[in-house]
Formats: structure tokens, C-alpha cells, sequence
């Protein structure tokens, strides 16, 4: 998963390709951006495995309304693979 402030793109392997053909991409809604991304390692990129769906770049993505930055909400993503958001 490759994340921008206005998009997430899922993609396959292990290296996010821009333009790759087989990349699905995911605009968000324009009235919400990503404003922070705290992945392990830094970075933009959450590499799941394939089997059990675990990722060592577990963290915290932020997204704010665009008109209103102080109302965000926080995804967690766990080592795990599971997603929570607060």
C-alpha cells in the first residue's frame, strides 16, 4: 500500500512502482487529505505478507478535513496487519 496525500495505492511485490499497470489506485474524498504518515522505518510504503498479512512498517497514518485540519482521524496499522482507527 502506497500512501499520498490524496490517494492510496494498493500494488503487488514488495516495491511500489508509479504507473505500474497492475497498481489499483484510490483517490480520497477532496475534502480530506493525509496530512501525517509515522510508519516503522520511515517512509510512505506498508508492505503486508502475503500469508499471514503481517508488516514490520506498522505506525499511525493521520487524515484531516481539508477546510478544518484540527478534525482528524488516526488509522493504526499493527504489526499484525490489522487496521484501527480512533
Amino acid at each position: 500500500m502506497h500512501l499520498e496525500s490524496s490517494q492510496v495505492t494498493l500494488f503487488e511485490g514488495n516495491t511500489f512502482v508509479p504507473g505500474n499497470s497492475s497498481n489499483v489506485v484510490n483517490l480520497l474524498n477532496k475534502r480530506v487529505n493525509i496530512n501525517s504518515i509515522n510508519l516503522a522505518g520511515g517512509g510512505v510504503d506498508v508492505i503486508f505478507q502475503r500469508l499471514t498479512g503481517e508488516t514490520v512498517q506498522s505506525g499511525t497514518v493521520t487524515m484531516a478535513l481539508v477546510a478544518s485540519t484540527t478534525r482528524t482521524k488516526t488509522v493504526t496499522i499493527y504489526g499484525t496487519g490489522l487496521f484501527q482507527t480512533n
